[in-house]
């Protein structure tokens, strides 16, 4: 009984098969996970890094308005912010987004004569088939 083919070029390609089959169970060889939104946290600043310095969803009517969103997976969209205070939308922003694992995004606003008392909301689209609502009151 014969092992090897008389083939050089048989004996390459099951040797080439079956480093990549080993290599890619060793490196997860599977496709990255899409961009996506995973939490939404509110407060009056954030960071250097975009993240939330104490976060809050109440705010005082001149308090400017922050927005940090915790990204997940990786590649490019559109995120779209539209800011509602006292249901009637006073601003929207678009802005290309193009994140790796673990980026975070980051908005702020406050309406000229700043955000009436009650329920506001936030609205969140990306390429607009993801949307979030994150909602904070003003007193």
């Amino acid at each position: 009984m014969r092992l090897v083919s008389n083939h050089p070029s048989s004996v390459h390609l099951i040797l080439i098969t079956l480093f990549f089959a080993i290599s890619c169970s060793r490196l997860e060889c599977s496709p990255p996970e899409p961009l996506g939104m995973k939490t939404i946290e509110l407060g009056s600043a954030v960071d250097e890094s975009s993240h939330i310095v104490s976060p809050t969803r109440v705010f005082a009517p001149g308090d400017d308005v922050h927005a940090s969103i915790e990204l997940t997976g990786s590649g490019s969209a559109t995120v779209t912010v539209q800011w509602l205070a006292d249901n009637h939308v006073v601003s929207t922003e678009a802005r290309a987004i193009k994140a790796t694992e673990h980026d975070r995004a980051a908005f702020h606003f406050v309406p000229p004569g700043g955000w009436p008392v009650g329920r506001n909301s936030i609205v969140f689209w990306m390429d607009p088939v993801e949307k979030h609502v994150a909602e904070f009151d003003v007193q």
